[in-house]
Protein backbone atom coordinates (compact mmCIF):
# COMPACT_ATOMS: atom_id res chain seq x y z
CA UNK A 1 0.00 0.00 0.00
CA UNK A 2 1.47 3.41 -0.94
CA UNK A 3 2.58 5.58 1.95
CA UNK A 4 0.58 8.71 2.81
CA UNK A 5 2.42 12.01 2.45
CA UNK A 6 1.43 15.45 3.70
CA UNK A 7 3.09 18.31 1.81
CA UNK A 8 4.02 21.29 3.97
CA UNK A 9 4.28 24.70 2.28
CA UNK A 10 5.20 27.79 4.34
CA UNK A 11 4.58 31.04 2.51
CA UNK A 12 5.20 34.72 3.10
CA UNK A 13 4.30 37.09 0.25
CA UNK A 14 4.61 34.28 -2.27
CA UNK A 15 2.17 35.70 -4.81
CA UNK A 16 4.54 35.45 -7.84
CA UNK A 17 5.41 31.78 -7.30
CA UNK A 18 2.90 30.05 -5.03
CA UNK A 19 0.60 28.78 -7.79
CA UNK A 20 3.53 27.05 -9.52
CA UNK A 21 4.51 25.34 -6.27
CA UNK A 22 0.95 24.15 -5.62
CA UNK A 23 0.46 23.00 -9.21
CA UNK A 24 3.67 20.97 -9.05
CA UNK A 25 2.36 19.10 -6.01
CA UNK A 26 -1.04 18.50 -7.59
CA UNK A 27 0.75 17.12 -10.69
CA UNK A 28 2.70 14.47 -8.76
CA UNK A 29 2.47 10.95 -10.17
CA UNK A 30 2.10 9.75 -6.58
CA UNK A 31 -0.61 12.07 -5.26
CA UNK A 32 -0.09 13.70 -1.88
CA UNK A 33 -2.69 12.88 0.75
CA UNK A 34 -2.90 16.58 1.61
CA UNK A 35 -1.22 19.94 1.13
CA UNK A 36 -0.94 22.07 4.27
CA UNK A 37 -0.30 25.67 3.23
CA UNK A 38 0.59 28.02 6.09
CA UNK A 39 0.45 31.70 5.23
CA UNK A 40 2.90 33.52 7.50
CA UNK A 41 1.04 36.84 7.64
CA UNK A 42 1.39 37.72 3.96
CA UNK A 43 0.43 41.22 2.80
CA UNK A 44 0.13 40.42 -0.93
CA UNK A 45 -2.34 38.18 -2.79
CA UNK A 46 -1.15 34.99 -1.06
CA UNK A 47 -4.40 34.64 0.98
CA UNK A 48 -6.53 34.85 -2.15
CA UNK A 49 -4.40 32.24 -3.92
CA UNK A 50 -4.43 29.93 -0.91
CA UNK A 51 -8.18 30.15 -0.43
CA UNK A 52 -8.81 29.65 -4.15
CA UNK A 53 -6.79 26.43 -4.26
CA UNK A 54 -8.45 25.22 -1.04
CA UNK A 55 -11.87 25.83 -2.61
CA UNK A 56 -10.90 24.14 -5.88
CA UNK A 57 -9.30 21.14 -4.13
CA UNK A 58 -11.17 20.89 -0.81
CA UNK A 59 -10.13 17.28 -0.14
CA UNK A 60 -6.43 18.02 -0.60
CA UNK A 61 -5.48 21.66 0.07
CA UNK A 62 -5.73 23.14 3.56
CA UNK A 63 -5.07 26.86 3.94
CA UNK A 64 -3.98 28.14 7.38
CA UNK A 65 -3.13 31.74 8.15
CA UNK A 66 -0.96 32.83 11.08
CA UNK A 67 0.49 36.13 12.28
CA UNK A 68 3.98 36.81 10.95
CA UNK A 69 6.20 34.47 12.95
CA UNK A 70 8.89 33.22 10.56
CA UNK A 71 9.36 30.20 8.35
CA UNK A 72 10.40 27.88 11.21
CA UNK A 73 7.13 28.47 13.08
CA UNK A 74 5.12 28.20 9.84
CA UNK A 75 6.66 24.82 9.06
CA UNK A 76 6.20 23.61 12.63
CA UNK A 77 2.54 24.61 12.65
CA UNK A 78 1.97 22.93 9.29
CA UNK A 79 3.56 19.68 10.49
CA UNK A 80 1.49 19.74 13.67
CA UNK A 81 -1.65 20.13 11.52
CA UNK A 82 -0.60 17.39 9.06
CA UNK A 83 -2.24 13.99 9.30
CA UNK A 84 0.11 11.68 7.40
CA UNK A 85 2.97 9.49 8.55
CA UNK A 86 5.33 11.24 6.12
CA UNK A 87 5.80 14.93 5.45
CA UNK A 88 7.42 16.62 2.46
CA UNK A 89 8.61 20.22 2.67
CA UNK A 90 8.26 22.65 -0.22
CA UNK A 91 9.05 26.36 -0.03
CA UNK A 92 6.57 28.52 -1.90
CA UNK A 93 9.15 29.76 -4.42
CA UNK A 94 10.34 26.25 -5.36
CA UNK A 95 8.60 23.44 -7.23
CA UNK A 96 8.88 19.72 -7.99
CA UNK A 97 9.09 17.55 -11.06
CA UNK A 98 6.19 15.06 -11.36
CA UNK A 99 8.16 11.97 -10.24
CA UNK A 100 9.54 13.49 -7.03
CA UNK A 101 7.27 11.93 -4.40
CA UNK A 102 6.97 8.67 -6.34
CA UNK A 103 10.75 8.19 -6.41
CA UNK A 104 11.11 9.05 -2.75
CA UNK A 105 8.36 6.65 -1.76
CA UNK A 106 10.17 3.91 -3.70
CA UNK A 107 13.33 4.56 -1.66
CA UNK A 108 11.32 4.23 1.55
CA UNK A 109 9.74 0.98 0.33
CA UNK A 110 13.19 -0.44 -0.45
CA UNK A 111 14.77 0.80 2.79
CA UNK A 112 12.22 0.48 5.59
CA UNK A 113 14.63 1.92 8.15
CA UNK A 114 15.05 5.19 6.29
CA UNK A 115 13.82 8.31 8.12
CA UNK A 116 14.52 11.06 5.58
CA UNK A 117 14.91 11.05 1.79
CA UNK A 118 16.22 14.02 -0.20
CA UNK A 119 17.01 14.79 -3.83
CA UNK A 120 19.60 16.94 -5.61
CA UNK A 121 18.55 20.38 -6.79
CA UNK A 122 18.04 21.91 -10.19
CA UNK A 123 18.94 25.60 -9.77
CA UNK A 124 16.92 28.22 -11.65
CA UNK A 125 18.45 31.72 -11.86
CA UNK A 126 16.64 35.01 -12.58
CA UNK A 127 18.34 35.30 -16.00
CA UNK A 128 16.87 31.95 -17.08
CA UNK A 129 20.05 29.95 -16.55
CA UNK A 130 19.54 26.42 -15.21
CA UNK A 131 22.18 24.17 -13.68
CA UNK A 132 22.36 21.11 -11.46
CA UNK A 133 23.68 21.79 -7.96
CA UNK A 134 26.39 19.61 -6.51
CA UNK A 135 24.83 17.03 -4.22
CA UNK A 136 26.30 14.95 -1.43
CA UNK A 137 25.32 11.26 -1.27
CA UNK A 138 23.96 9.94 2.05
CA UNK A 139 27.11 8.08 3.03
CA UNK A 140 29.04 11.37 2.99
CA UNK A 141 26.45 13.51 4.79
CA UNK A 142 27.94 12.97 8.24
CA UNK A 143 30.19 14.41 9.57
CA UNK A 144 30.39 16.84 6.61
CA UNK A 145 27.03 18.26 7.67
CA UNK A 146 28.81 19.80 10.65
CA UNK A 147 30.42 22.35 8.31
CA UNK A 148 27.19 23.51 6.69
CA UNK A 149 23.84 22.33 5.40
CA UNK A 150 23.89 19.74 2.63
CA UNK A 151 20.15 19.08 2.48
CA UNK A 152 17.60 21.64 1.20
CA UNK A 153 14.15 21.45 2.83
CA UNK A 154 12.25 21.63 -0.48
CA UNK A 155 13.88 18.33 -1.44
CA UNK A 156 13.06 16.52 1.82
CA UNK A 157 10.51 13.88 2.66
CA UNK A 158 10.74 12.58 6.23
CA UNK A 159 8.89 10.78 9.00
CA UNK A 160 6.51 13.09 10.82
CA UNK A 161 7.03 11.41 14.19
CA UNK A 162 10.80 11.91 14.03
CA UNK A 163 10.33 15.59 13.24
CA UNK A 164 7.96 16.08 16.17
CA UNK A 165 9.94 13.98 18.64
CA UNK A 166 13.10 15.86 17.64
CA UNK A 167 11.52 19.22 18.47
CA UNK A 168 10.99 20.61 14.96
CA UNK A 169 12.63 23.76 13.63
CA UNK A 170 14.10 26.15 16.18
CA UNK A 171 12.09 29.41 15.81
CA UNK A 172 14.99 31.43 17.27
CA UNK A 173 17.11 30.64 14.21
CA UNK A 174 16.25 32.53 11.03
CA UNK A 175 18.11 31.20 8.00
CA UNK A 176 19.99 28.15 9.29
CA UNK A 177 17.07 26.45 11.00
CA UNK A 178 17.19 23.60 8.47
CA UNK A 179 20.93 22.97 9.03
CA UNK A 180 20.45 22.99 12.80
CA UNK A 181 17.45 20.63 12.62
CA UNK A 182 19.06 18.00 10.40
CA UNK A 183 22.24 17.94 12.50
CA UNK A 184 20.18 17.70 15.70
CA UNK A 185 18.14 14.79 14.36
CA UNK A 186 21.25 12.90 13.26
CA UNK A 187 23.01 13.47 16.59
CA UNK A 188 20.11 12.94 18.99
CA UNK A 189 17.61 10.84 17.06
CA UNK A 190 20.13 8.80 15.03
CA UNK A 191 18.21 9.76 11.88
CA UNK A 192 18.93 7.53 8.88
CA UNK A 193 19.17 9.33 5.56
CA UNK A 194 18.53 8.16 1.99
CA UNK A 195 18.28 9.91 -1.36
CA UNK A 196 17.01 9.82 -4.90
CA UNK A 197 20.02 10.71 -7.11
CA UNK A 198 17.88 12.65 -9.61
CA UNK A 199 17.32 16.41 -9.82
CA UNK A 200 13.61 16.31 -9.02
CA UNK A 201 13.52 19.48 -6.90
CA UNK A 202 13.63 22.86 -8.66
CA UNK A 203 15.15 25.59 -6.50
CA UNK A 204 14.60 29.21 -7.43
CA UNK A 205 17.56 31.50 -6.85
CA UNK A 206 16.22 34.97 -6.08
CA UNK A 207 17.59 38.14 -4.57
CA UNK A 208 15.55 37.43 -1.45
CA UNK A 209 16.96 33.96 -0.72
CA UNK A 210 17.97 33.90 2.95
CA UNK A 211 21.56 33.00 2.09
CA UNK A 212 21.96 36.49 0.62
CA UNK A 213 21.35 38.18 4.00
CA UNK A 214 24.91 38.45 5.28
CA UNK A 215 24.43 39.49 8.89
CA UNK A 216 21.24 37.51 9.43
CA UNK A 217 22.76 34.33 8.05
CA UNK A 218 25.94 34.81 10.08
CA UNK A 219 23.91 35.21 13.25
CA UNK A 220 21.83 32.12 12.40
CA UNK A 221 24.93 30.04 11.69
CA UNK A 222 26.51 31.08 15.00
CA UNK A 223 23.30 30.19 16.86
CA UNK A 224 23.40 26.76 15.19
CA UNK A 225 27.03 26.07 16.10
CA UNK A 226 26.38 24.55 19.58
CA UNK A 227 24.20 21.84 18.01
CA UNK A 228 27.01 20.87 15.61
CA UNK A 229 29.31 19.91 18.48
CA UNK A 230 26.68 18.79 21.01
CA UNK A 231 27.83 15.17 20.79
CA UNK A 232 31.48 16.07 21.42
CA UNK A 233 33.42 17.15 24.48
CA UNK A 234 36.84 18.36 25.51
CA UNK A 235 39.52 18.95 22.93
CA UNK A 236 37.49 17.32 20.12
CA UNK A 237 34.67 19.81 20.67
CA UNK A 238 37.17 22.68 20.65
CA UNK A 239 38.82 21.56 17.39
CA UNK A 240 35.52 20.94 15.62
CA UNK A 241 34.24 24.27 16.88
CA UNK A 242 37.19 26.08 15.32
CA UNK A 243 36.75 24.26 12.00
CA UNK A 244 33.04 25.01 11.91
CA UNK A 245 33.67 28.68 12.73
CA UNK A 246 36.11 28.78 9.82
CA UNK A 247 33.42 27.38 7.51
CA UNK A 248 30.84 29.85 8.84
CA UNK A 249 33.14 32.82 8.22
CA UNK A 250 33.90 31.54 4.73
CA UNK A 251 30.17 31.43 3.96
CA UNK A 252 29.82 34.98 5.26
CA UNK A 253 32.69 36.01 2.98
CA UNK A 254 31.08 34.44 -0.08
CA UNK A 255 27.74 36.09 0.74
CA UNK A 256 29.60 39.39 1.12
CA UNK A 257 31.27 38.87 -2.27
CA UNK A 258 27.91 38.24 -3.92
CA UNK A 259 26.53 41.42 -2.37
CA UNK A 260 29.59 43.54 -3.17
CA UNK A 261 30.12 44.03 0.57
CA UNK A 262 33.65 45.19 1.48
CA UNK A 263 33.72 42.94 4.55
CA UNK A 264 34.58 39.94 2.36
CA UNK A 265 38.32 40.20 3.12
CA UNK A 266 37.73 40.53 6.86
CA UNK A 267 35.51 37.46 6.94
CA UNK A 268 38.12 35.47 5.01
CA UNK A 269 40.88 36.58 7.39
CA UNK A 270 38.78 35.46 10.36
CA UNK A 271 38.06 32.13 8.68
CA UNK A 272 41.74 31.43 8.19
CA UNK A 273 42.59 32.55 11.73
CA UNK A 274 40.03 30.09 13.15
CA UNK A 275 41.41 27.18 11.11
CA UNK A 276 44.51 27.75 8.94
CA UNK A 277 44.51 24.18 7.63
CA UNK A 278 42.42 22.97 4.70
CA UNK A 279 38.67 22.49 4.98
CA UNK A 280 36.64 20.14 2.73
CA UNK A 281 35.70 21.86 -0.49
CA UNK A 282 36.70 25.30 0.72
CA UNK A 283 39.05 27.27 -1.55
CA UNK A 284 39.63 29.84 1.16
CA UNK A 285 43.22 30.84 0.42
CA UNK A 286 42.50 31.48 -3.25
CA UNK A 287 39.49 33.57 -2.22
CA UNK A 288 41.61 35.46 0.30
CA UNK A 289 44.30 36.29 -2.28
CA UNK A 290 41.66 37.46 -4.76
CA UNK A 291 39.93 39.62 -2.15
CA UNK A 292 43.27 41.08 -1.04
CA UNK A 293 44.20 41.88 -4.64
CA UNK A 294 40.87 43.62 -5.20
CA UNK A 295 41.36 45.62 -2.02
CA UNK A 296 44.87 46.72 -3.00
CA UNK A 297 43.90 47.75 -6.55
CA UNK A 298 40.89 49.88 -5.66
Amino acid sequence: MPIRISVVIPCYNGEPYLAQALDSVLAQRLPAAEIVLVDDGSTDATPEIGRRYAAQHPLVVRYIRQEKSGVATARNNAVNAAQSEWIAFLDADDWWKPAKLERQAAVVAGSPGCDLVYTPLELHYPDGTIENARSTPPEAIWPNLRYGNLITPSSVMMRRDMFIEGGGFNPRIHGSEDWELFARLIIRQKMRVGWVPETLTCYRETNTNSSKRIDGMLEADLLSLPTMISDLDGFRAYLWGRRILAAIMFRAAMNARGAGDPRELGFLARSISYWPLLLPGRARYAAFVLALFKQMTR
